[in-house]
């Protein structure tokens, strides 16, 4: 990976637990040792990837999502400075914990800008460096019916074409909610769905 650039880790993890998505039950965590001496954990997740096709016509398509493979469980990081970075994986359960290092190589990349409060105006946003941002969007909060993630297909370039930054989403239990129906089971196909429209955001 290069600065700048999502490092996904898959990690082969198996154990004890009935319900994966219960902390109390199940967890993995990265522990980040970055060559700037910088330290910080980002936890875990399952994750579960699709195969997204259009069922349905051009015009009016048809969201089809069909899980590849068994679910895996994943730690996303975004390396902030190049060089060796050590992580320490670490998962625990009902039996234990167990650890897991791994060293990952980080070439010369782009800093990411991440956008946060303005530390000059609690009521405006601003990047690490301190430029402002002013949102230009729209809410465009779920998609319509069966056209699923291909909405935002359409959506999302037309916005950027027109000088949009920002779009207003919801998740709800009719699009994007990953926890739609019980507290503590996520719809992986959601969270799929979630993945998707960040991405082409992106």
């Amino acid at each position: 990976p290069r600065v700048g650039e999502r490092l996904t880790l898959t990690v082969d993890l198996t154990g004890t637990w009935s319900n994966p998505y219960q902390a109390e039950e199940v967890s993995l965590e990265a522990a980040v040792s970055c060559p700037s001496g910088t330290e910080y954990t980002m936890p875990g997740f399952l994750n579960q990837e699709f195969d997204r096709t259009n069922e349905g016509t051009a015009d009016s398509p048809k969201e089809m999502l069909t899980p590849i493979g068994e679910p895996v469980w994943q730690v996303r990081l975004m390396p902030r400075t190049p060089g060796v970075h050590t992580i320490m994986l670490r998962a625990r359960d009902r039996s234990g914990t167990v650890e897991h290092s791994v060293p990952v190589t980080v070439g010369e990349g782009t800093e990411p800008r991440f956008l946060r409060v303005s530390p000059r105006d609690p009521y405006s946003f601003a990047f690490d460096d301190g430029s402002p941002w002013l949102a230009i969007g729209l809410s465009v909060c779920w998609y319509r019916g069966e056209q699923g993630t291909y909405d935002y297909d359409d959506w999302f370039p037309m916005l950027a074409k027109n000088g949009g930054n920002y779009a207003r989403i919801w998740q709800t239990r009719w699009a994007f909610g990953i926890e739609p129906e019980t507290v503590g089971v996520y719809r992986q196909d959601q969270c799929f769905q979630f993945d998707r429209v960040l991405e082409l955001a992106e």
